[in-house]
């Protein structure tokens, strides 16, 4: 794993002095649609607007074996539509941290970067759980090859065929 790259001169600053304003960035990405929130206020940041959203994401912290979890308060049920209409299993999903005051200027870093999971929704809120995803996972064409996606067959598991001068057994 790559060392951490040290905070930006103004990132620093703005951590050392009395008053800071920190904020979360949580990048949804559907099949036909980015969705970008900010958990303070609506915001710009590379160029992309980060909409303002009253949202709660837990299992940020650092000892945490699980993914996290984003819940959404949704009243006009946008994002609810797009949880129905697509799906963000296997989608990506990346969270950053940074402080709102030096947000165009300072270096906001990634917390967190996997696929969503299952979501649930109940009382104007929507719930995403997400996942870590690893080398093994994203490459699997197990998870990558759907009828959505299109494919004419898929082996079974165990089945064997000959590659060059090898037999290759699918696992």
């Amino acid at each position: 794993m790559s060392a951490l790259r040290p905070a930006s001169g103004a990132m620093a600053a703005a951590l050392a002095g009395k008053h800071t304003a920190p904020l979360l960035l949580v990048e949804l990405g559907f099949p036909s649609y980015t969705v970008r929130y900010s958990t303070f206020g609506t915001q710009t940041w590379r160029s992309l607007t980060w909409q303002g959203r009253n949202m709660r994401v837990s299992g940020l912290e650092p000892v945490s074996t699980s993914a996290p979890v984003i819940e959404v308060y949704d009243p006009a049920a946008a994002i609810r539509t797009l949880l129905l209409s697509d799906t963000i299993i296997d989608q990506p999903v990346t969270i950053w941290q940074a402080d709102a005051l030096v947000l165009g200027d300072g270096d906001p870093f990634i917390v967190f970067a996997g696929v969503g999971g299952a979501a649930t929704w109940a009382q104007g809120k929507a719930r995403i759980h997400t996942g870590r995803a690893n080398a093994r996972s994203a490459l699997c064409p197990r998870t990558r090859m759907t009828p959505d996606n299109g494919y004419n067959f898929l082996a079974p598991k165990g089945y064997e065929f000959q590659w060059g001068n090898k037999i290759v057994r699918l696992e």
